[in-house]
């Protein structure tokens, strides 16, 4: 469904910490070899938002987030800007990924720190479409400006979903 799609900023940013370079995994399942220092998300994007938040795009294609963007792996802060729309790499199977896909999420917070992890923030869509990924053919739901999770949920993942976007 999503290996080598291209993928796109969802806002204005500036780049907080990438990496770029690590390979993609042999087979779903399977992990390529770990090198030092390299995040368990494979090839990422911390980007801070204009309004503060924070989004991690991770497990990206191996040498598919350009140089302009990522300048050198684990450098914090090279501040980088982004805007909304820019071109940031290909959706991949790096780091501890099963299988290619995006892991995108919002954030209020990050640094490198792992055990200093910033409070998780729901994300709101324009013009996209859910629906079930254990289907053929799933029942799409259209948001608009909105989340796709309730505002009572203590749970905001979607675990075997497919996201259509409209373009």
């Amino acid at each position: 469904f999503v290996w080598d799609v291209p993928l796109y900023a969802a806002e204005n940013g500036v780049v907080l910490y990438c990496w770029s370079t690590r390979d993609d995994n042999p087979a779903p399942g399977q992990e390529s070899p770990k090198p030092m220092g390299a995040p368990n998300g494979g090839n990422i994007l911390w980007v801070q938002h204009s309004g503060g938040e924070v989004a991690l795009y991770a497990h990206l294609r191996d040498d598919t987030i350009d140089s302009s963007v990522c300048p050198a792996n684990g450098v914090q802060n090279p501040g980088v800007p982004v805007s909304k729309g820019d071109f940031i790499g290909n959706a991949g199977n790096s780091g501890s990924s099963s299988a290619p896909h995006l892991h995108l999420h919002i954030q209020d917070s990050w640094t490198l720190n792992p055990l200093d992890k910033g409070e998780g923030l729901p994300m709101l869509f324009n013009n996209i479409d859910i629906g079930g990924a254990n289907s053929q053919n799933p029942s799409w739901i259209s948001l608009n400006d909105q989340a796709p999770v309730s505002d009572d949920s203590t749970d905001s993942n979607l675990p075997n979903v497919l996201i259509r976007i409209d373009e």
